[in-house]
């Protein structure tokens, strides 16, 4: 999966927008060729994760080889590359770390319900981690854009997402217990402010985008590193304090906070370019 992510990072920066698509498409392929395999031959589940894994393997191996070979006509410094590398593993893993903080100090009944809400909201998510790579390349073609102009865009694209967001809310309750069982009792309570922090999160990508295209490699790596220490340390204390509801609102809250850092710190940036 990592190296899958690194594909699609890399792939829109070097304009093989089409080669992107045709991998995706690939992957969803491999995926529901499998399901239905699987499922008419009554595989046993190790059976189908191998199998399965095999040939995604297979897949990202193939793409993986052309992103290098591509990588080698251009002059790429080494040091952006493992600061972007860790900045991706920092700013990655402080999601989950979080919530595997929670469930260690407060119990799985905190967890439960925070993860299926993320679920039921990852399509906004995906659509925010998926402009990402393509502001990063806009914004590297034209470094002297205007942070007001990011900001407008990415306005109308949290405008765009908003319905979605709205939507969720008014998901009949048979439909989310159908989904989620029993943790949708308590999951439904705190959509809301998970939808808040998904919207929120749109305005963070294409600030982190724009970092990326400035090529301000250490500077990211610090503030992903201060916003992820900071958005471990606020969910766990809110939800040890208040529970559920806390660590769900305490979520929109940090990144609140990463979208005024972000941009504050964007706007520096794009003045010393000036």
């Amino acid at each position: 999966m990592s190296a899958y992510e690194y594909v699609r990072t890399v792939w829109p920066a070097q304009g093989r927008a089409y080669s992107l698509l045709l991998l995706e498409a690939g992957w969803a392929s491999v995926f529901i060729l499998f399901c239905l395999a699987g499922g008419a031959a009554n595989w046993p589940g190790i059976t189908f994760f191998l199998a399965y894994l095999s040939a995604l393997t297979a897949v990202v191996l193939l793409s993986l080889i052309v992103v290098l070979r591509e990588s080698d006509r251009t002059e790429t410094k080494i040091k952006p590359r493992a600061v972007n590398a860790l900045d991706y593993l920092v700013g990655s893993g402080s999601v989950p770390f979080a919530t595997s903080a929670l469930g260690a100090l407060g119990g799985a009944a905190l967890v439960g319900p925070l993860r299926a809400g993320a679920t039921l909201l990852s399509p906004i998510n995906l659509a925010s981690n998926a402009i990402k790579p393509i502001f990063i390349r806009r914004i590297a073609h034209n470094v002297a854009q205007s942070p007001k102009l990011s900001f407008l865009a990415s306005m109308a694209i949290a405008a765009a997402l908003l319905p979605a967001a709205v939507i969720v809310q008014f998901l009949p309750f048979a439909w989310g217990e159908q989904l989620f069982g029993e943790t949708w009792q308590t999951a439904s309570t705190v959509v809301l402010p998970l939808a808040f922090e998904a919207i929120l999160g749109v305005f963070t990508s294409i600030a982190f985008a724009a970092h990326r295209a400035h090529r301000a490699g250490l500077r990211t790596l610090l503030t992903r590193a201060a916003l992820g220490s900071l958005r471990v340390g606020a969910v766990c204390w809110a939800g040890l304090t208040y529970g559920l509801t806390g660590a769900a609102w305490a979520l929109p809250c940090v990144t609140l906070v990463g979208v005024f850092v972000w941009w504050t710190s964007y706007v520096k940036l794009a003045r010393r370019k000036t």
